[in-house]
């Protein structure tokens, strides 16, 4: 078994396994009530706020979208949903970055 295999099993499973106990967590009150409870364009799902408006002075559309769709996947209880998406959103960024250094260095 090669690295780059033995690394794409690894990671995913060392990743999810960290952060696991993570998903039983609740939001914080710094930003999600206004990023994922009060955002009127997150509790509508309506693509063309969610494309152009501001929360809190940022402009994070694809951010936003997750929370939409954590928020229409979970209901009224978005916490469970946002969590798991962003451990599965950093577990697959950390395995691509695996790949992309492994194809630069020629790793075997």
């Amino acid at each position: 078994m090669n690295r780059q295999f033995l690394s794409l099993i690894l990671i995913p499973v060392l990743g999810f396994a960290l952060y696991w106990p993570n998903l039983s967590h609740g939001l914080t009150t710094w930003d999600d009530p206004d990023y994922l409870v009060e955002n009127k364009a997150v509790n509508a799902f309506d693509l063309a706020g969610i494309f152009s408006q501001t929360t809190i002075g940022h402009y994070f559309p694809m951010t936003v979208l997750s929370f939409a769709i954590d928020k229409r996947i979970c209901g009224a209880n978005p916490a469970p949903c946002a969590h798991f998406s962003n451990v599965a959103l950093h577990v697959l960024n950390a395995t691509l970055l695996v790949l992309v250094f492994a194809n630069i260095f020629s790793f075997p």
